[in-house]
């Protein structure tokens, strides 16, 4: 039996013009894939350019932001402080100013006890009287009282006389 036909050409040796043709296949192949990897090294390389590029704009975009940041910071600074200073000197003028009226009021309030009116006095005088109206019927009351009480020890001492003289007079009880 004869071997099929596939595997006569297997076992076959390769002419020299498949072989050639194979080599510059080949030769051809990696032309094609040397020429791809430099393809991918230049976007690579072109990528790589790009992100340092955005990286660079990045730090100076960074920076830019941290510079106005900083600025933003002192002028809010000096701000409170300005805010601050006027709050300080609006509050003493204010504490100034009711201190005045606290002094002017109470020497308004002196002036006008010291100087009392015709009928401020009238109404003092009034009750001066009164008081010494009422100071006068104690004294007497406390007179009446006292002459009571006088006339009572008084009488005191005369039945106290007397009962010791009946005292005397009577034999002791055995």
């Amino acid at each position: 039996p004869t071997p099929p036909l596939s595997r006569t050409m297997a076992l076959a040796p390769e002419p020299p013009a498949v072989a050639a043709a194979e080599a510059n296949h080949n030769v051809k192949l990696f032309s094609d894939f040397h020429r791809y990897m430099i393809h991918r090294q230049q976007d690579i390389q072109k990528l790589k350019e790009l992100h340092q590029k955005k990286m660079r704009y990045r730090k100076e975009v960074m920076a830019d932001c941290t510079r106005l940041v900083d600025q933003d910071r002192q002028e809010r600074v000096a701000q409170v402080k300005r805010v601050s200073e006027e709050i300080r000197r609006h509050a003493e003028r204010k504490v100034d100013t009711l201190a005045q009226e606290l002094a002017h009021r109470e020497a308004k309030v002196r002036a006008a006890e010291r100087t009392l009116t015709q009928l401020d006095k009238r109404k003092v005088q009034y009750q001066l009287d009164r008081l010494s109206q009422e100071l006068d019927a104690m004294w007497g009351s406390f007179c009446i009282v006292a002459d009571g009480m006088q006339k009572m020890a008084d009488e005191l001492t005369v039945n106290r006389e007397e009962m010791n003289k009946q005292l005397e007079c009577v034999p002791p009880s055995t």
